[in-house]
């Protein structure tokens, strides 16, 4: 098996220990190169050789394994997320801890985040960002169909695969993390400030529509290529979240249609109840809101399927075949779903040792 192109981003980090990984396995896996480091993990390619395949680790700061809070709860949360089993979500096959290292072992993707597509191409045209966050808002339907709240949606828990799917991570982090005893807070809320909803940055409740809200500014960002509310420090950011209207202008300067604007504009409103109150209607909205301004999806069709796939009228719907009838019922009446089924032989085998 040949190692395939790594597009993961690349940072510096001091932690010897963590680069001392390389070379040495983590129960089967063993550790090539690491490929990424954030402020929660550093993420290593890894290598399974029973299945021939590689995979992407994300080990956690070691204080987290001395602390027994944390552990039970991560425990907890890696089995429900290692549950979602959807096109759009990226796979955890499996976790563990060894010699205070704790690990989740996850699909490997190797076309990079979406944050690292807006910082090569900052605005992304209109089809691209609303197929990208209907892809997301799909994963984010499964997760919330089985009582999981993401709590930290942005473009760099996005990864994008090079056949153009686009797959949700780090499930569950945030909330393993919050109530853990050894935790420094930014605030009262555990999550990224530029994308956080006004009720998460002020230490409330959360639900689906919090996600929903974080979504919303995630398609800003692709719009415009830039986040709506920056400021010196995390609390201001929060603050602005929490009373500052959004800037619409700023989408109009960028060409948006009005119906996409809409579109934003409701998903980030700063009352929970003002937003789309779940996935499926956000979905629908984006859908009627690409029709409405005269736009259609990115053609993505994979390989060898073009026949075998509906054809779409001039208005994108399904053509008229009584064969298809089923589909359409099964599918809710929105191609996108028929379009997102994994190709033939996608190979996402779960491996949960537990």
């Amino acid at each position: 098996m040949q190692p395939s192109e790594n597009l993961y981003p690349r940072q510096s980090g001091n932690n010897d220990d963590l680069n001392a990984l390389t070379g040495r396995s983590l129960g089967q896996f063993r550790i090539v190169e690491r490929i990424g480091a954030g402020g929660m993990a550093t993420v290593f390619k890894a290598y399974q050789p029973n299945l021939d395949r590689y995979v992407a680790i994300k080990v956690l700061p070691a204080y987290h394994a001395r602390d027994p809070v944390f552990v039970k709860r991560f425990v907890q949360e890696a089995r429900a997320v290692a549950k979602l089993v959807h096109p759009n979500i990226l796979q955890i096959h499996d976790f563990g801890e060894q010699e205070n290292i704790t690990y989740i072992v996850m699909e490997y993707v190797d076309g990079g985040t979406l944050k690292d597509r807006l910082n090569v191409k900052r605005a992304l045209p209109v089809p691209e960002a609303v197929d990208y966050m209907i892809q997301a808002a799909e994963g984010l339907n499964c997760a919330h169909n089985h009582g999981i709240v993401h709590r930290d949606v942005k473009p760099a828990n996005m990864l994008l695969r090079k056949d153009g799917y686009l797959l949700l991570s780090d499930f569950g982090i945030a909330k393993i993390l919050e109530g853990t005893t050894n935790l420094t807070r930014v605030g009262t809320g555990i999550g990224t400030p530029q994308y956080m909803s006004p009720e998460q940055g002020t230490g409330q409740p959360v639900d689906r529509r919090s996600d929903i809200y974080s979504l919303g500014i995630v398609l800003f960002h692709c719009l415009t290529g830039r986040v709506p509310f920056t400021a010196e420090n995390p609390l201001t950011i929060t603050v602005k979240h929490l009373n500052e209207p959004l800037p619409l202008e700023m989408l109009r300067v960028a060409g948006v249609p009005t119906p996409i604007e809409q579109v934003v504009a409701r998903m980030a409103a700063k009352a929970p109840q003002d937003r789309y109150q779940t996935t499926d209607e956000l979905i629908t909205a984006l859908t009627s809101a690409l029709t409405a301004s005269q736009l259609s999806m990115p053609s993505r069709w994979r390989p060898g399927m073009s026949s075998a796939m509906p054809r779409l009228d001039a208005q994108g719907q399904i053509a008229a075949d009584p064969r298809l009838a089923l589909l359409r019922a099964w599918g809710r009446g929105r191609v996108f779903l028929l379009r997102r089924h994994p190709p033939p032989g996608n190979n996402r085998v779960i491996h949960n040792n537990w």
